[in-house]
């Protein structure tokens, strides 16, 4: 069982800091929240989820972590809309290309027939 993409993840979003003083300030108080594994592993399954062209609804599950050697090891499923069929999936690579490694493993899920059990035609 894999959850959704990006699941437990919580972002926060502020001004551009380059456009004013104040920005950089909240900024920078913001930054302490960053966590580079974390936002690694969430873009890894962004990356999975834009290269499959699915929504938060579809039927797909992933999960990326990074290990201590900044390995990011990421899986994913994609299940027919019944629940019967699914394709499942694995890749891993440097954490720095986490984006890099959702679309490889997203590409390689679409040519084993992810499209079909999502239901896009294309």
């Amino acid at each position: 069982m894999a959850p959704a993409p990006g699941q437990g993840a919580l972002a926060i979003e502020c001004r551009d800091p380059n456009d004013h003083e104040p920005a950089r300030r909240l900024h920078d108080l913001l930054a302490i929240f960053d966590d580079p594994e974390a936002r690694a592993a969430v873009t890894a399954e962004r990356g999975l989820l834009a290269a499959l062209e699915a929504g938060c609804t579809a039927p797909v599950g992933a999960f990326a972590e990074v290990d201590s050697a900044l390995d990011l090891h990421l899986v994913a499923v994609v299940v027919s809309v019944d629940g019967v069929t699914a394709i499942r999936g694995s890749a891993q690579g440097a954490a720095n290309d986490a984006e890099g490694i959702g679309r490889r493993l997203a590409a390689d899920l679409l040519t084993r027939g992810a499209s079909a059990l999502m239901g896009i035609t294309k």
